[in-house]
């Protein structure tokens, strides 16, 4: 039964996702391929388009030495850091922040179990003892608002 259900998910899960990532990374591995085959092996129809046969630095030389590339990416790549970075900064700052505001129901944030407080939650009753002489089931009692307001 346990052997079933594996294979059924592997099916149904692994294999589809294994497609999905290999279609998207084969776009990746096609572009770094063309980046190092040289131009007569880039031009050749007779070879496998797949493999590179002898790799060659020669198009990244001709980009970084012969045209504008360098010098105009480095106004994009400085915005990019400095957007990241102050992003980062602000969004630590105001996490440390509301991290340390007092608010209704903040330990339910705090831990992650977010409960909705408009619905009522039943609990057992702290008023029923174990050992009570009518040997009763512990009866339940509704948790409202202001139960949840102490914490």
């Amino acid at each position: 039964m346990i052997a079933s259900s594996r294979f059924d998910r592997t099916i149904t899960v692994h294999v589809p996702l294994l497609l999905v990532r290999f279609f998207l990374l084969a776009t990746f591995y096609w572009m770094l391929i063309a980046s190092l085959k040289p131009n007569a092996e880039l031009y050749r129809t007779g070879s496998n388009p797949m493999f590179v046969l002898a790799p060659s630095l020669e198009h990244y030389q001709h980009l970084l030495t012969a045209t504008e590339f360098p010098s105009s990416t480095k106004t994009p790549m400085l915005i990019s850091v400095v957007s990241t970075l102050l992003s980062l900064l602000f969004a630590q700052t105001s996490g440390l922040r509301a991290s340390a505001v007092a608010f209704p129901r903040r330990c339910l944030y705090r831990t992650g179990c977010i409960r909705d407080v408009r619905g009522a939650h039943v609990t057992p009753s702290h008023s029923d003892a174990p050992g009570r002489q009518d040997a009763t089931p512990a009866r339940q009692r509704l948790v409202t608002g202001a139960d949840l307001r102490r914490f």
